[in-house]
């Protein structure tokens, strides 16, 4: 199973402006086309998603079918590792409560904004059972598909999370989703139902 970590939802973005439910729909497809292989883990930033009941509606429906795990990405997009504690563990427990009340599953996670990490900030979100997960780079989107690209394994990528933004340009998640597919990248550049997209 490969944990796709989706960031940021759901952020405005000058590139979906009016199309955020939109967009967030279509990238969850794409991830849970294969739902063997792929969980869509959207980690979700709670003052700004409130603004899209469609969009919570939809998240609860997937969580409901085992296709999502909602995590939690803060309740701004604050850099909480330069925050201080009390503020960190306000914010959480907001989120937690928030969670409670919109019917979703608990948090295991906290996904930082701006990807950092320390230990005043794993501590904190330990305090409400949460572990803390920065960003490593090795594991973004674009990392992956340029492994795959160079004859990297498929098999290396399962048992691991992938990292992109909801935003993002989305053709390189088609792309890692046509060469899990079919068992490598160099396959699915040729497959008649996926060579369209490389």
């Amino acid at each position: 199973m490969i944990r796709v970590r989706n960031d940021d939802v759901l952020r405005e973005s000058s590139d979906w402006v009016n199309r955020e439910v939109e967009r967030l729909t279509r990238v969850h497809a794409w991830i849970s086309e294969f739902p063997d292989d792929f969980l869509h883990v959207p980690t979700i930033v709670v003052n700004d998603i409130v603004n899209y009941p469609k969009a919570i509606d939809f998240v609860k429906q997937e969580t409901d079918k085992g296709l999502m795990l909602p995590e939690i990405h803060g309740l701004t997009h604050l850099d909480y590792c330069n925050a201080p504690e009390g503020t960190i563990i306000d914010d959480l427990t907001q989120c937690l409560e928030w969670f409670d009340k919109t019917g979703l599953p608990t948090p295991t996670r906290f996904y930082t904004p701006w990807g950092g990490w320390n230990q005043k900030t794993a501590d904190a979100a330990a305090t409400l059972g949460l572990e803390t997960i920065g960003v490593d780079k090795n594991w973004t989107l674009e990392a992956v598909c340029a492994r795959l690209g160079a004859g990297g394994l498929v098999e290396n990528i399962h048992g691991n999370e992938v990292f992109f933004h909801w935003w993002n340009r989305g053709i390189r998640l088609k792309r890692l989703a046509m060469a899990v597919k079919h068992g490598s990248w160099a396959a699915a550049t040729v497959a008649e139902d996926s060579k369209e997209y490389f």
